[in-house]
């Protein structure tokens, strides 16, 4: 009985159908093996997106802050300017000629 399942199986294995089986297996298991990947990187890409996004929000927070810094130091300086130039006008008219 048991040389007789050996050749059985023996056959089984050489079978065209047994051999569709194989690769059917093969191709499920390799299927799925990519459909899970393809969801591992479903899910990394997504969370780059929303990493993207704050980081977008956050350089654009910045790139305001920048220009009200760049308005507000201009305007002071001016000012400053202004400030050293009636000072100059107010030494020239107290220093004392000759």
């Amino acid at each position: 009985m048991f040389p007789f399942l050996i050749h059985m199986l023996f056959s089984l294995v050489h079978s065209s159908i047994f051999q569709v089986s194989i690769l059917s297996i093969v191709f499920i298991l390799y299927d799925t093996e990519q459909d899970e990947d393809l969801a591992k990187l479903e899910e990394t890409a997504l969370s780059t997106k929303h990493i993207a996004l704050a980081v977008n929000e956050e350089l654009d927070l910045h790139a305001k802050l920048l220009v009200m810094l760049y308005f507000k130091t201009t305007s002071q300086l001016m000012t400053y300017i202004c400030e050293i130039q009636g000072l100059k006008t107010q030494l020239f008219i107290y220093l004392p000629i000759g």
